[in-house]
């Protein structure tokens, strides 16, 4: 399975919705996600991986075997409106992987380097 079609599975699992129509049935086809049972509809992989809601459904998959993944706010943060980067493993990886992709290193290379 290859770096993006692990990230899909990992978002659907964790509960992010391609589609609104799309709940479970999906396959790669090229750059785009096409799911769906009677009808087929077509999604663009960058809408996905673009997308806060499907890199914490990434985050919550990935958290049960990688700590790095892992959400570790804490109370004090969350009264003070504090958000940042360390403190949410996910959001920290999403920022890695468009590092990555701004220094020129394809979709599959850059879900490679987070993912290692």
């Amino acid at each position: 399975m290859t770096a993006i079609e692990q990230f899909i599975s990992d978002a659907i699992s964790g509960g992010f919705s391609v589609h609104p129509a799309c709940d479970e049935y999906y396959k790669l086809d090229g750059k785009n996600i096409v799911c769906g049972v009677n009808t087929l509809y077509t999604v663009a992989i960058e809408k996905v991986l673009l997308s806060a809601f499907a890199w914490q459904a990434v985050g919550k998959i990935r958290r049960k075997k990688d700590t790095e993944w892992a959400d570790t706010r804490n109370d004090i943060h969350l009264k003070q409106g504090h958000v940042c980067a360390l403190c949410c493993g996910w959001r920290n990886k999403w920022q890695i992987f468009i590092d990555h992709l701004a220094d020129g290193k394809s979709i599959e290379e850059s879900l490679t380097a987070i993912t290692n």
